[in-house]
């Protein structure tokens, strides 16, 4: 290591799961979920130094420590007090010369942990006067057309007309006017769907 660093943050990987043929998938699963842990437990130790340039090490899989390390510094801080804020950190994999396959695995961990950093912006964090059912539409669309995902937003009529009492029901209790989100994605061809189809409901305002 030839390059200066502000700081360096070593975690540890956890227990190395016991060999044991007939549960090598759940081995496998635990050692990228220690991955994912380590990673992202020592991008949020830098984060919280005010590092906003983070390198990982590939830790031998590359999607895994992308992931783990891009969930650990997400934040959503719009509503705190300039203060209480932390550096709104980058993650990039620290390129050693023995990468290889990591690098693409890291591109392809990185773009999952960015869709599940999106989702826990729509539906975790914020509150409903501003993440209301139309605007959470609008965010879809945005967000998903561009990745070949076609999107639906039903308004009142629409469901009204598919007898969906209930939903109308809680939505009685706000405002906002209710919206359903459909979600269609055959990224296989139309003969030959890879994902069903999925209809989610949109966050109502109580």
């Amino acid at each position: 290591m030839t390059e200066d660093f502000r700081a360096v943050a070593i975690v540890g990987m956890g227990p190395e799961p016991p060999e044991d043929e007939d549960k090598d998938k759940e081995n496998l699963f635990l050692k990228r979920e220690y991955i994912r842990n380590a990673a992202g437990a020592g991008a949020r130790a830098l984060q919280e130094r005010g590092i906003d340039e983070i390198y990982v090490d590939h830790m031998l899989d590359g999607e895994a420590a992308a992931e783990g390390a891009t969930l650990g510094v997400w934040l959503e801080q719009q509503f705190k007090n300039y203060e209480d804020q932390l550096t709104e950190s980058k993650v990039f994999l620290y390129e050693k010369g023995d990468e290889g396959k990591h690098k693409e695995m890291w591109e392809i961990g990185f773009e999952k942990a960015k869709a599940q950093n999106l989702s826990r912006y729509l539906t975790a964090l914020l509150p409903a006067n501003i993440m209301t059912p139309t605007i959470f539409g609008h965010h879809c669309a945005e967000e998903l057309c561009p990745c070949g995902v076609t999107v639906e937003v039903h308004d009142h009529n629409w469901i009204k007309s598919k007898g969906m009492e209930a939903f109308l029901t809680v939505a009685q209790g706000s405002c906002e006017p209710p919206v359903l989100v459909e979600l269609k994605y055959t990224g296989g061809g139309s003969d030959d769907p890879v994902v069903m189809e999925q209809i989610q409901s949109s966050l109502v305002e109580l």
